[in-house]
């Protein structure tokens, strides 16, 4: 728990909620929407676990209570509104909101838009489960205790879908997977579980973590794309972070790909209050 606090609200951090605020506000439209996130961490971050240097919470609060005149169609800005708001209630100043948090307030508060709201998550390790469950349960979010991969079919199984796959790193080991990694077998099973959706956006969020973790995002990539091209779904990829350690792909499939080519693009995030942050990388 403690190292992902220590992580929480980084420039990772702040790419993958940024572009997923933007998503789901496409998304809005859509007659229902299940939102699903396999590596669902605590809910929450405290700030008080961030050492100095690396006080990514502190930092980033102080930032956006400086921002004045923010609109939600401007690049990052529903994001930023989401934290302010957040920040603004009674014992939220030295927290942070992670994704499920993040996706429930967004979806809940527009929920007099969509016919029908699901979220299906699941978390793996049991004492952060246990912050999980207590975290979300305000919101109606019942998280499974379980490894991701024991739960594709219940995560991938509705039409109308965005999914988060936001594990640590990448791994070419199976036991992996018990410890938040992906590997390449169990993504492809994912992703092949969604290629024939009519609605549906999938994020993959992956971290390098070491040396050889160059070498696995390139045999991902590479894999990645190729799956991409044979589905002809709309895809793009952003980067954040030093030599561009935190990457997300953004796939659009069926009237996914609308959401995806409505994304801001490279001139509106180096314009906007996260340009030093979020990066599109050239197709």
């Amino acid at each position: 728990m403690m190292g992902q606090d220590s992580n929480a609200a980084n420039e990772g951090d702040q790419m993958k909620h940024a572009l997923l605020a933007e998503v789901l506000v496409h998304c809005l439209e859509w007659p229902s929407l299940t939102y699903a996130e396999t590596h669902a961490g605590a809910g929450i971050y405290d700030a008080s676990s961030q050492s100095a240097g690396k006080d990514h919470i502190r930092r980033l609060r102080s930032h956006v209570h400086k921002l004045d005149g923010l609109e939600e169609a401007d690049a990052g800005g529903g994001y930023a509104r989401l934290l302010k708001k957040w920040w603004s209630e009674d014992g939220n100043v030295d927290k942070y909101p992670g994704s499920v948090i993040q996706a429930a307030i967004t979806l809940m508060q527009r929920r007099e838009s969509l016919d029908h709201v699901q979220m299906r998550v699941t978390e793996a390790c049991g004492e952060i489960h246990k912050q999980l469950a207590k975290a979300v349960g305000s919101f109606g979010v019942n998280p499974r205790h379980v490894g991701f991969q024991n739960e594709i079919g219940w995560l991938t199984e509705n039409e109308c879908l965005v999914l988060l796959i936001d594990p640590f790193t990448y791994t070419n080991d199976k036991n992996g997977l018990n410890k938040g990694h992906v590997d390449l077998d169990t993504l492809t099973t994912v992703l092949a579980n969604c290629w024939d959706k009519s609605q549906c956006v999938i994020g993959f969020w992956c971290a390098v973590s070491d040396r050889t973790g160059w070498e696995k995002r390139r045999q991902f990539d590479h894999h990645l794309l190729a799956l991409i091209n044979d589905a002809r779904a709309e895809h793009r990829v952003y980067c954040a972070g030093r030599c561009n350690r935190f990457q997300l792909h953004l796939i659009g499939i069926g009237e996914g790909s609308s959401v995806i080519s409505q994304l801001p693009f490279n001139s509106s995030w180096r314009e906007s209050w996260l340009g030093p942050v979020i990066r599109e990388k050239e197709s």
